[in-house]
């Protein structure tokens, strides 16, 4: 099986006066050669931040709109972790129709951060997790490879999902 992924950066969107960074994410997947499913996040971030307004989930056709957050740290010591952004799903979303506040959300959605070695590689990671409406939980830790001690980002990254039925895809570089 073979795994691709593509991150892309967009255009800045304005949406209700405020202005966006706009990020995507996609993940292929393939067997024999053949296009088996694709799966694509688009983030509206906050101008010139790691921070996330809006994510926007396909094929489910779900999002996250953000509730709350913290900063992150300008420096942290290997093992260390904290909170990040909090927020809730929402089922039908899309750029062009944002939840309101009449919209009834499906589950929170928590964010932390962590600086941690793998595999002997340093890499400061965002990690998010999604409570499923029967108990199970969907999660992802996208992490990036940190080279030095000023906090420079390297060129590995290393993503894990986990969906609510427990199966785990890994992907590195």
């Amino acid at each position: 099986m073979l795994r691709s992924l593509n991150i892309a950066q967009g255009a800045p969107v304005t949406s209700n006066g405020k202005t966006f960074d706009v990020s995507t994410l996609t993940v292929s997947i393939y067997r024999a050669g053949a296009l088996q499913s694709t799966g694509v996040t688009t983030a509206w971030l906050d101008v010139g931040t790691a921070n996330w307004a809006y994510t926007f989930q396909t094929p489910d056709g779900s999002c996250n709109v953000r509730t709350g957050g913290t900063a992150l740290p300008s420096s942290a010591v290997l093992n260390a972790a904290g909170p990040f952004i909090s927020g809730d799903q929402y089922p039908g979303c899309t750029p062009a129709r944002l939840p309101t506040s009449l919209s009834l959300s499906l589950t929170p959605v928590a964010s932390t951060w962590a600086y941690r070695v793998t595999n002997g590689i340093p890499f400061v990671c965002i990690e998010s997790s999604i409570r499923g409406a029967v108990g199970g939980v969907q999660s992802e830790s996208d992490c990036v490879e940190v080279v030095d001690a000023n906090g420079t980002l390297g060129s590995r990254v290393r993503i894990v999902v986990t969906d609510l039925n427990g199966v785990t895809t890994t992907l590195t570089n």
